[in-house]
């Protein structure tokens, strides 16, 4: 195998270390937190999606599961290095 592909699929294999898990339609659970599927939000023209904590506060709003997920990453990080 050449060191390129080697070095690819040491990328992915970070990339995909963490995965949401479907619970169901538009539910997601992913590092401990719920992540659902709030709506259309008309005026943007996207869906929302909104990640909720194990309070039942939502802490992460965004126009796509991925980018929660980067913020729920961000946000795990912060907790961890105070």
């Amino acid at each position: 195998m050449s060191e390129w592909k080697e070095y690819k699929l040491k990328d992915m294999a970070e990339k995909n270390k963490h995965t949401a898990k479907k619970v169901s339609h538009g539910h997601y659970t992913y590092r401990g937190f719920s992540v659902i599927c709030v709506g259309y939000y008309h005026p943007e023209h996207r869906v929302c999606w909104e990640a909720i904590d194990e309070n039942g506060c939502g802490f992460a709003h965004g126009f796509s599961l991925k980018q929660v997920k980067c913020l729920i990453d961000n946000e795990l990080v912060v907790l961890n290095n105070i």
